[in-house]
């Protein structure tokens, strides 16, 4: 019987039949990997809510991290071709023309968008901004690459001023749980960075222990679960 995965957006939580699975990002939060710019507003809340000593720094930070969301959710509609760019927020429409730029300028033809999956080997589950098909410079096997060359690759869009390093760790457990599912790709990582005067940076991800770090985070978040130390 094929087990049933489901996520709830609204609360950010990943089930596997009916049992609540760790997201990468409360993983990697648990063993110190991202910091308080790097959290989702829904996580911030809930450090906030569980530490209450850290609710006016995690308070802070929730702005930036509503302003990343929608950055997020408008270059989402825009590669889902539903965007209606009259609702859209003078601050907001700089970072998508970043996006647009860097699908321009990488020939980026999207695989997924926003897709949640989980690891049936570790159990843990994440949604990455995408999986795409672009021209990557000296991409070669065993990355996954097209006939007509382009590079299979998990791809994280920030919005900060700078790329956090975070990102390859996050990155790295994606193109794993991704290479899961097609018989053990390897895939390209990398992230996008868009900046607020319409340019962006392109940061790829080569380094192989990577994924051990998110292991050895996700390790740690299994122990502070059984001792109720995590913030969600």
């Amino acid at each position: 019987m094929t087990p049933e995965f489901t996520f709830d957006p609204e609360f950010h939580i990943y089930r596997l039949d009916g049992a609540r699975l760790p997201s990468v990002t409360q993983a990697m939060a648990s063993g110190g990997l991202i910091e308080f710019s790097g959290m989702s507003p829904e996580m911030l809340k809930a450090y906030a809510k569980k530490f209450p000593l850290l609710k006016p720094i995690c308070e802070s930070f929730e702005a930036a991290a509503e302003f990343g969301s929608a950055v997020h959710r408008a270059c989402e509609l825009d590669d889902l071709g539903t965007l209606d760019e009259d609702f859209l927020a003078p601050a907001i429409a700089p970072y998508l023309e970043a996006w647009r730029k860097f699908k321009r300028e990488y020939g980026a033809l999207h695989h997924a968008i926003e897709e949640p999956m989980y690891s049936p080997k570790y159990q843990f589950a994440g949604t990455p901004d995408r999986l795409d098909l672009i021209d990557l410079k000296d991409a070669k096997p065993p990355l996954v690459i097209t006939g007509g060359g382009k590079c299979l690759t998990v791809i994280e869009i920030k919005t900060c001023a700078l790329a956090p390093k975070s990102a390859a760790i996050q990155t790295a457990a994606a193109a794993f749980t991704k290479g899961e599912w097609c018989d053990g790709a390897k895939l390209a990582r990398a992230t996008v960075l868009l900046k607020p005067d319409a340019t962006y940076r392109f940061n790829e991800h080569t380094d192989k222990t990577d994924f051990n770090v998110f292991l050895a985070a996700l390790t740690i978040w299994r122990r502070k679960e059984r001792d109720g130390a995590n913030a969600n």
